[in-house]
């Protein structure tokens, strides 16, 4: 479980560090988008997916106790938001200029959405112990950090070899890929469970 969700943070980040890095060149040449709308939409999505953690922790929203509410366990929700996420990289290479804002936004929501949801597995398949959480944190923050990394690098050489649009195809191909393989591995090894299942990091994948 612990090696799954480093796995997602890499994807999630992996994704996330190339949009980020390509966004105001790719949006710009697409549709000339002026250039402080781009940055409002960049970091709208991010402050609402901070805001609804902030507000389901805080009580303002009693319905929405944690990230995992919101489709019963914390392994189905990062299936499920992994999918979508993919789905938000397909909208940001739409020819709709529309689309692709909504999916911008989207897409920052989702991302702050999973990084959390990877956190409570982990902490959870930790059950208490200290010494064990602090492992695997720094398992989450060597794959988040390989990601950063390799967004950066990859981010403009792809974009001149490849273009824009197909660059986001690409990441939604290997984001959705991901993501359907997790939801296998997650139920072949009987780790889709009730959230008052807890599995401990020993039945990892």
């Amino acid at each position: 479980l612990i090696v799954l969700c480093g796995l997602c943070m890499f994807f999630t980040n992996m994704g996330y560090g190339v949009e980020w890095s390509i966004y105001s060149v790719y949006l710009t040449e697409k549709f000339g988008t002026n250039l402080i709308g781009l940055v409002v939409a960049q970091f709208a999505g991010d402050i609402f997916g901070s805001a609804m953690l902030f507000a389901s922790l805080s009580g303002w929203l009693r319905s929405i106790k944690s990230t995992r509410s919101c489709f019963c366990s914390l392994q189905v929700n990062l299936c499920i938001l992994s999918i979508l996420y993919a789905a938000s990289f397909v909208g940001f290479a739409s020819p709709s200029e529309f689309v692709t804002i909504s999916a911008q936004v989207v897409m920052g929501t989702l991302y702050v959405l999973l990084v959390q949801t990877c956190t409570e597995l982990v902490s959870g398949a930790c059950q208490g112990d200290r010494r064990l959480y602090q492992r695997c944190t720094s398992i989450l923050d060597f794959f988040f950090s390989s990601a950063a990394l390799c967004a950066n690098f990859a981010a403009y050489a792809m974009y001149e070899v490849a273009g824009g649009d197909l660059i986001f195809y690409i990441l939604a191909s290997l984001i959705g890929s991901f993501a359907l393989v997790l939801a296998i591995v997650l139920v072949s090894c009987g780790l889709i469970a009730g959230d008052d299942q807890k599995q401990p990091p020993s039945s990892s994948a």
